[in-house]
């Protein structure tokens, strides 16, 4: 680096070295804003109780003529899904048609396809969402930019609930996806963009904890609102509540700094330090003369001769930005592409390149961003094998994670407690993903988590029908979760400064194809009156994704890499090859399996 930014600060420097890295003030603004996680969770997820409980196998029908015996033989039975679709539809009338869009607008038998399609056409317009709210949050700001996806969202959700006929009900759920999906990433950057690189990663997980709250918020909501279009405006007056936490939330300083909006953002800093109980020295912020601020000054904000990947070196897994490296693409003048977690999504979305400025010296050129070409993929085997193997198991986790909370509406026993049952598994999942990624290394806790509920699942599909098949996706959809929560960490730490925002930016968009995919594989299920079919490809695809992580690398311990040569270091079983050199199967499974890189 070069020694003409030798004293340009940047603004995590800022954080650490002055103002305090996750103090009050950062805590007080991660637990506000995180609120925001749960009016999303509500948006994304009350479709779950849009078609639950099934209003055939729950009998909110009945015969339109009381001596009708074939119809009522079905009504007998226990289950009449099969029998129900041979009735013609003069021979039943539904008796809580509003229970469910199934009855509503009698998306059954023939027409059960079309309630899938809908949750899949809120996933295209999450995918909408993700791409166009990233670039808005950049050139318009996090804050507006977070108060308008709030905004779309719920008015989606409330338009959503007044819907007359289906065609209008999946429109406005389409218009809730792209809200939903620009209030997940606004979101996420705004809880963690003025956190200090140690603990950005860690407060990163912390907030993903809220939209488990939230989960916890909808059953409680869906047990109250039982018609679905009163759970519509339930959960849109629960999101509208949430525009009041914005007087607490500020604008990101390290955004208002980009845009040359350097008085807010000092100011903003000045809150920083005076909540924290912390000194500025004079000069220190941008702009404010002296050796210093000065050169931060001219710059807009530089960043310091200290590695920026220092804190991946001792396995810290704070040290990186879950949103791809806020802090480990500075150094480089690269714009990582920003991430919510929400299950998460994950959402992700690319940010034009304007969070970070260059590190080079004020005479040099900064590289300009580069972008993930398909030649570049395919020239170099590591980054393709990797690229495909993550490609996968992204579009898995997410099928996974959303078709099984899309699919507990087909098993026995009440949708609210399995629901419930479910969000608990998520959130120790996320809790002990956290703490298990330092302790047994990233690609042993994904994995892990991939082949346990890769494994459940496919044993729900087998186990009887009952509390046990409840149990199961439970488990399944805990592995799931402790997977993703893991997933953006990893992905970052594996690919070189060059491609690594590429990479996750195609990856995320993987993850999305899943979500398309999953409610077409929950429909497979109920239209065969075979419930454990999806539970079948999920636990399938999982094991096989849990499996091909083996043979990636372990990132523990390792330097961020910068550069193609600096990826190579980063080993796996395929480059090591320990079987050609006579370790035999002992060695191979050790480099598999090992816990931290080196080790």
């Amino acid at each position: 680096m070069s020694t003409g930014s030798s004293n340009a600060l940047s603004f995590d420097d800022i954080l650490v070295k002055y103002a305090g890295e996750f103090g009050r003030y950062q805590l007080k603004l991660l637990l506000i804003s995180s609120l925001m996680w749960i009016p999303n969770c509500l948006v994304i997820l009350f479709m779950v109780f849009h078609s639950s409980p099934d209003p055939i196998t729950s009998h909110y029908w009945q015969c339109t003529n009381s001596s009708d015996t074939a119809c009522l033989s079905v009504y007998s039975e226990a289950d009449p899904s099969a029998g129900f679709c041979t009735l013609a539809r003069s021979q039943y009338e539904w008796t809580h048609k509003s229970r469910s869009i199934l009855s509503q607008f009698d998306l059954v038998c023939s027409r059960a396809w079309q309630a899938q399609l809908a949750n899949s056409i809120f996933f295209f317009g999450y995918l909408i969402g993700s791409g166009f709210f990233g670039s808005l949050a950049d050139s318009r700001g996090r804050k507006r930019s977070n108060l308008l996806c709030l905004a779309i969202a719920v008015s989606g959700a409330l338009l959503t609930g007044i819907s007359p006929n289906f065609g209008v009900y999946t429109f406005f759920r389409f218009i809730t996806g792209i809200g939903a999906a620009g209030q997940a990433l606004t979101t996420y950057i705004l809880a963690t963009e003025s956190i200090g690189p140690k603990w950005r990663g860690i407060a990163g997980v912390a907030t993903q904890l809220y939209f488990t709250a939230g989960e916890f918020v909808l059953v409680l909501v869906a047990v109250i609102f039982k018609d679905w279009r009163a759970l519509c405006f339930a959960c849109a007056a629960i999101s509208a509540a949430a525009a009041f936490l914005f007087p607490w939330i500020p604008e990101s300083p390290r955004w208002l700094l980009v845009k040359g909006r350097v008085a807010e953002a000092n100011n903003e800093i000045r809150k920083i330090a005076a909540t924290n109980g912390a000194i500025l020295p004079a000069n220190v912020l941008p702009g404010e003369g002296g050796e210093e601020g000065g050169a931060s000054r001219e710059r807009g904000l530089g960043t310091s001769d200290r590695p920026h990947n220092s804190n991946h070196g001792n396995g810290n897994s704070g040290g990186y930005s879950a949103t791809a490296g806020v802090g480990d693409e500075e150094a480089t003048g690269r714009e990582p592409d920003s991430m919510a977690l929400d299950h998460g999504v994950i959402s992700a979305s690319s940010i034009a390149p304007s969070v970070m400025t260059s590190s080079t010296s004020p005479d040099s050129t900064p590289n300009p961003p580069t972008k993930l070409t398909l030649r570049m993929i395919l020239k170099d085997s590591h980054i393709l094998r990797r690229f495909l193997i993550l490609s996968y198991v992204w579009a898995v986790l997410c099928l996974g994670y959303y078709g099984i909370s899309l699919a507990l509406g087909g098993l026995p026993g009440s949708i609210y407690a399995t629901f419930c049952i479910s969000a608990a598994a998520e959130f120790i999942a996320n809790v002990l993903a956290a703490w298990l990624i330092e302790k047994i290394g990233r690609h042993n806790t994904m994995a892990g988590g991939m082949l346990l509920g890769g494994l459940s699942c496919v044993i729900c599909s087998i186990v009887p029908a009952g509390n046990g098949q409840a149990i199961l996706a439970s488990i399944g959809k805990f592995g799931c979760s402790a997977a993703f929560t893991v997933a953006s960490i990893y992905t970052s730490e594996m690919f070189p400064t060059l491609v690594r925002s590429a990479v996750l930016g195609v990856e995320n968009e993987a993850a999305r194809v899943g979500g398309i995919a999953a409610p077409f594989i929950v429909l497979a299920g109920t239209t065969m009156h075979k419930p454990a079919v999806p539970f079948v490809i999920f636990g399938v695809t999982m094991l096989v994704g849990g499996v091909s992580i083996f043979t990636l690398p372990e990132t523990l311990g390792t330097a961020l890499p910068d550069t193609m040569q600096d990826m190579d270091q980063i080993t796996s079983v395929f480059t090591t090859r320990p079987w050609q050199s006579g370790g035999g199967w002992q060695a191979t499974a050790r480099e598999m399996f090992r816990f931290r890189a080196g080790g």
